[in-house]
């Protein structure tokens, strides 16, 4: 029997993560192969979900988590992750929908691949204009193939599998970034620890994008945050020398093709306005690019740059994981 416990931050939406509960408590083998303990950590002004979730007591354990005061995601799954029972962690996005094979097939990725410290799967769409259209990855992400795994570079939100351990070893989700870059940062820490990151090409989950409300939504200048983040992740990883970041070059391309010839001038206002929270700010920085990892010294976008570095870290990985996979699956398997 294998036990995970299953997160899913939100934050007035009542109704889609009802239906998240509901379609996990579908899952193929649940409390016949697979004991799930879930964990909502609700930051709506309200608690009325929990008293909703009870309809599923039979089938799960569930811990609510509430608080009054909307709660970033970085931080709310910082939290629930701290309290989660098992070493297994699914981590989902109250829009996410699951397929009744979904949860299984995330965990049996993790056991068939030993070098593997956090997953995804593939997402498609569930409603709007794009309805059945694949949502991640996108061509943007960058995928390197080894050891019969597709690893890949970031996991940017949505769903992923991980071993809590790994999570806390690297301290979980940088809480000084606020509205966006989370994933890109706590992406290149788990690779600078030696814990690689994979997709599961064969797992699919359905992300309904139409489902309202939502912390980032409530952002008036998403474009600043955007850029805030970028500065961020910059400063905290040296990122200075070109030829190590050939990739993040490349990367304006996605922002050029939404923004066309405006794009320096965004940039060049984002940073300004950035001045201020910087400052109020500045001693959260450099307490935070203290503590990141420097075991291998990989920079943002470019994890598979370098490729003696990503080898040697690939090579050395299923030691260091070894220990978490048996906790997991050695008494299992």
């Amino acid at each position: 029997m294998i036990n995970v416990s299953v997160i899913i931050p939100t934050y007035k939406r009542t109704q889609e993560t009802l239906k998240c509960v509901d379609l996990l408590s579908k899952s193929t083998g649940l409390n016949e192969d697979l004991l799930m303990e879930i964990l909502v950590f609700d930051s709506s002004p309200t608690s009325e979900l929990e008293a909703m979730l009870n309809r599923f007591d039979e089938m799960l354990k569930i811990n609510y988590l509430h608080t009054a005061d909307q709660t970033l995601p970085g931080r709310a799954r910082n939290i629930a992750v701290e309290k989660a029972s098992n070493e297994l962690i699914i981590s989902l996005d109250s829009d996410i929908e699951f397929k009744r094979e979904t949860a299984q097939g995330l965990i049996s990725f993790m056991r068939n691949h030993p070098r593997v410290a956090r997953a995804t799967g593939v997402t498609k769409f569930s409603s709007g204009e794009k309805k059945g259209k694949k949502d991640r990855p996108t061509k943007w992400d960058r995928i390197y193939r080894k050891y019969d795994t597709n690893f890949i570079e970031g996991i940017y939100g949505r769903y992923e599998i991980f071993y809590k351990t790994a999570f806390q070893n690297i301290n979980g989700y940088d809480e000084i970034f606020e509205f966006c870059g989370e994933g890109t940062d706590i992406s290149v820490r788990f690779w600078r620890d030696g814990y690689p990151l994979a997709i599961a090409k064969d797992v699919l989950a359905y992300h309904n994008s139409e489902a309202p409300e939502s912390l980032r939504r409530s952002v008036s200048d998403k474009m600043q945050k955007m850029y805030l983040s970028l500065f961020l992740v910059a400063y905290k990883y040296d990122v200075t020398d070109i030829n190590k970041s050939l990739n993040f070059v490349y990367s304006h391309r996605e922002r050029e093709k939404a923004y066309g010839d405006t794009l320096e001038f965004h940039s060049v206002v984002s940073a300004a306005k950035s001045f201020e929270w910087i400052r109020n700010n500045y001693v959260e920085i450099e307490k935070s690019k203290k503590k990141i990892p420097n075991l291998f010294d990989f920079k943002p976008f470019d994890v598979f740059t370098d490729e003696y570095l990503i080898n040697e870290c690939l090579e050395k990985s299923k030691n260091k994981l070894n220990p978490l996979w048996e906790r997991v699956f050695g008494e299992n398997s």
